[in-house]
């Protein structure tokens, strides 16, 4: 096990790895049992504690905020002679990929469509109405603008710190070392690196589970082929043997260089967009969506649907915000790993 991982804490491994495998069991064995007490999981999530998860990220971009902007913004991450070891449009190439890549591609497209036929509880337009396309852009960029990207940039800059100033071993647990001190060392320690590997392993499955139905659904779309069983796990097989490719050939080489590429993917598909449709109403669409998520930041960062009967709140932007904070251990931790950021601000 050593050769095949290296250096890696056993008790956490094994009880990490015993959890989730009695948990896929239960899961094959029993699955529409399975999916009933997730979905009830999920509603009593979602009634009780949707407020908790609206004032969580609210509480994270004040603190950022306030990071980024107060004497502590030029704090500078790493030691004296640091510089970042990847260029900024490589950097942010390996993020999005990581953050966001896997569902942005498809929910870029049918999101704001969904919301233009069946707009929020809160919108001031009927269905279908021209004027509830840019409505329809804004709530979008809600789910996958700044509220989105906020757990990450907190959960990283929480580990980034407390190893690049303090020497500590780079985890989730060791985040928390201005509270609990040397408890991170032990079972408390222990505790918080299970549930954010628990927590990684439940966003990586759902982004999975998602790229999977949408790769699926557009290969029928586009060639006609049923969706089954063995579609889903040949796509799987091929994005596993990506990923394999892409890790052993190293950071700076095949992860890289996989994520540039899809990075000049993602410049050219946005060149193909303007030329397929008018860049006058795309620009303008734009302009006016970034104008009303600006002007509505603050309302949308703190509703929670108090009158709301039909569900939308929790079908939507609830499970978003439960989403990014599940994938935060992961991707923040990945923020923090590859790169010196040379000051907090960087990070906002």
């Amino acid at each position: 096990m050593g050769k095949l991982f290296g250096n890696f804490d056993k008790p956490l491994f094994w009880i990490t790895l015993i959890v989730m495998a009695v948990t896929i069991t239960i899961g094959i064995s029993m699955p529409e049992q399975f999916e009933n007490g997730l979905n009830a999981i999920n509603a009593f999530a979602t009634t009780n504690f949707g407020w908790w998860y609206m004032l969580c990220i609210a509480i994270c971009i004040i603190f950022m905020l306030w990071c980024a902007l107060s004497q502590y913004g030029n704090l500078k991450l790493g030691g004296e002679n640091d510089r970042p070891e990847y260029s900024y449009f490589s950097w942010f190439a390996m993020l999005f990929s990581c953050g966001i890549g896997v569902g942005f591609i498809f929910w870029g497209v049918a999101e704001p469509m969904n919301h233009f036929m069946s707009p929020p509880p809160y919108s001031p337009y009927a269905a279908g109405d021209p004027k509830a396309a840019a409505f329809a852009m804004q709530v979008s960029l809600l789910h996958w603008g700044i509220h989105g990207w906020i757990p990450y940039t907190t959960v990283g800059l929480a580990i980034s710190y407390f190893a690049y100033r303090n020497n500590r071993p780079m985890t989730v647990a060791n985040s928390l070392y201005g509270l609990l001190g040397n408890r991170v060392n032990g079972k408390w320690g222990k505790l918080i690196d299970f549930l954010a590997a628990f927590a990684t392993i439940c966003g990586i499955s759902t982004s999975l589970g998602m790229a999977l139905l949408s790769m699926s659904f557009a290969i029928n779309k586009l060639f006609g082929l049923e969706i089954n069983t063995a579609l889903l796990v040949l796509l799987d097989l091929a994005i596993i043997i990506a990923y394999i490719i892409s890790a052993t050939s190293g950071i700076s080489k095949g992860y890289k260089a996989f994520k540039r590429s899809q990075r000049f993917y993602g410049i050219m598909h946005t060149g193909l967009c303007f030329i397929c449709r008018s860049d006058e109403i795309c620009l303008n669409l734009f302009t006016e969506s970034i104008g009303n998520y600006l002007q509505n930041f603050v309302f949308m960062t703190f509703y929670s649907g108090t009158s709301d009967q039909s569900g939308w709140i929790g079908n939507w932007t609830i499970f978003y915000w439960g989403w990014w904070i599940a994938w935060a251990p992961f991707v923040g931790g990945f923020v923090a790993e590859y790169q010196k950021v040379e000051q907090f601000a960087s990070l906002w």
